[in-house]
């Protein structure tokens, strides 16, 4: 009786690994879609003491769609400004317009400081940089400077593009 149940209990099992075996080769690989025809996905962390972080992702797709998500967090007295603008914000939405061009890839109209201003925002197009420029284009508060480029670089940065 002992060796029936053994017998039984071995094919189960054996039945059991047959099973998995095929449900593993059947499963397709794991992949993020962040809808149809994402060309890029961004992901930017900038951090400088004296002044601005930001943290940004975004899926640029066909035709200049996109999604974003910003968070930025601005110490004005940091930058030896007492009273100044301090405190984090995040906004998401939709760029007005991105594009590739030599190189760059240029994000338009980016919502800053809780919506208190728009920003366009330059990076590589490579895969990784440490390099991140912002643009203010329209502002409500005087926090960051109006059409002045300003760059993080360095070890504070990282800046991921996947095709």
């Amino acid at each position: 009786m002992r060796r029936g149940l053994g017998r039984v209990g071995l094919t189960a099992l054996l039945a059991g690994l047959a099973a998995a075996a095929m449900l593993v080769g059947a499963a397709s690989t794991a992949r993020a879609d962040y809808g149809p025809g994402t060309q890029f996905q961004v992901e930017i962390s900038a951090n400088d003491v004296h002044g601005g972080n930001f943290w940004f992702w975004a899926a640029l797709g066909p035709g200049q769609e996109s999604d974003y998500q910003n968070t930025d967090c601005i110490h004005e007295s940091a930058g030896g400004h007492p009273g100044g603008t301090n405190g984090a914000a995040h906004t998401s939405g939709e760029l007005s317009d991105w594009s590739d061009s030599n190189g760059i890839i240029e994000m338009d109209g980016v919502s800053i400081i809780g919506g208190l201003a728009t920003a366009n925002y330059y990076i590589s197009d490579q895969r990784h940089s440490n390099t991140f420029t912002i643009i203010v284009t329209s502002e409500l508060a005087p926090v960051l400077p109006l059409n002045v480029p300003l760059t993080w670089s360095g070890r504070g940065v990282q800046v991921q593009v996947a095709p």
